[in-house]
């Protein structure tokens, strides 16, 4: 097993929590975004930073790092002040249509960013609010575009609530968005309250099915085209604590892989939901977040934020061979700590895929919690086993 290498790290001053890469050659960008609560005016405060890769020297002036040990750095491009943000997501770059990000705001608000063409600057948000009346309280926890794999005519994001409601948004004309869905998703037994339902997840292959998780520790599945009365599926005892990530694989049709507080990994065959085709895989930490490496040639890869276990990438290739030990650790930073003891919680991460005419190397970006600093890592692992 090799550590994750760390190039260089930035301190991006709030507590921070979601990295999101989007590629688009010449203005390929990192987002960064943070939530923090302010403990003098009890409000909670986020930022969203947008950063250029580039691999060829410093020549940021004022945006230098604050640790560089190789020529591979981020550049600061802007930053934009925000209610406290607990998740980011880009909409696929596709043509005719400008590049979005979603983000799921402290404030109820789900905040979308139109980027001009294939420019790496936003403009101004598109503010929805996503509560009922001025006297909720519920947050926006997470969202999911519809188009990771496929262009949709209908482009749409999910976005999941802290009172147990889902929402699914659809884009007019990349200039406004509307609510088409709204259902409560997830609640407390016996408590007649709302759980936290920490993730939503369109299907990649199928993009009118949604897949919630929740404090309440259930896998739902959703056929938005069936209506949202009810959820078609219920997984309610394979996870034993909340379901905290979780995402489908681009490259294989039937993958889904979830994420909990129970600190375990689970794969799945989206055909049998009842449950994982692996045994739970423990990591030490709970599950924050989940991403499949983006290229078909490395599709084995899956990375994740484990909070107190840091940053890992897993090898899943034998789950490809219908093998029951379908998970191996093949890399992992957790600041020189043993597995379940760094207190700075590793939230946010995400592949960064650089231009392949200037280098052939894949880095990680990863963004941890209590000590506000954002990563970049150089990933040296070959693609075997895939």
């Amino acid at each position: 097993m090799a550590d994750l290498s760390v190039v260089s790290s930035y301190d991006v001053k709030l507590t921070s929590d979601c990295v999101e890469w989007s590629a688009a050659q010449e203005h390929s960008v990192l987002a960064c975004a943070s939530y923090q609560l302010d403990k003098t005016t009890r409000t909670r405060i986020g930022e969203l930073r947008l950063y250029r890769f580039s691999n060829e020297g410093n020549q940021d002036g004022e945006h230098c790092p604050e640790k560089n040990l190789g020529t591979e750095h981020l550049g600061l491009i802007k930053s934009v002040d925000s209610a406290g943000i607990f998740d980011i997501k880009f909409s696929s770059l596709q043509e005719n249509r400008a590049r979005l990000l979603a983000s799921a705001t402290a404030s109820g608000h789900c905040d979308i960013y139109p980027f001009s063409g294939s420019e790496s600057i936003p403009g101004d948000p598109i503010k929805l609010n996503l509560l009922e009346n001025e006297q909720d309280e519920a947050y926006c926890l997470s969202v999911d575009w519809n188009d990771r794999k496929n262009s949709q005519n209908a482009l749409k994001v999910a976005v999941s609530l802290s009172n147990g409601y889902i929402s699914v948004l659809e884009i007019r004309d990349g200039a406004d968005a509307e609510v088409v869905n709204s259902f409560f998703a997830h609640e407390y037994p016996y408590l007649d309250a709302g759980a936290e339902a920490w993730i939503t997840s369109f299907d990649c292959w199928n993009p009118n099915v949604l897949y919630s998780g929740a404090d309440d520790s259930k896998l739902k599945v959703w056929d938005l085209n069936a209506g949202i009365q009810k959820p078609v599926l219920v997984n309610s005892t394979s996870h034993s604590a909340g379901v905290c990530s979780m995402q489908t694989s681009v490259h294989e049709e039937h993958l889904l892989v979830t994420g909990s507080y129970d600190n375990c990994i689970r794969l799945w065959d989206k055909r049998n939901l009842r449950c994982p085709t692996n045994n739970p895989y423990d990591v030490g930490g709970g599950v924050w977040r989940l991403k499949f490496h983006p290229h078909a040639e490395k599709k084995n890869l899956l990375l994740a934020a484990c909070m107190r276990s840091g940053f890992r990438i897993f090898d899943i290739s034998s789950t490809f061979k219908s093998e029951s030990n379908a998970i191996s650790l093949v890399s992992c930073y957790n600041n020189g700590l043993d597995d379940g003891k760094w207190e700075s919680l590793a939230y946010g991460v995400d592949w960064i895929i650089p231009d392949r005419e200037k280098t052939s190397e894949d880095f990680v970006a990863g963004a941890s919690f209590y000590d506000h600093t954002l990563r970049l890592f150089k990933c040296e692992i070959s693609s075997r086993g895939a």
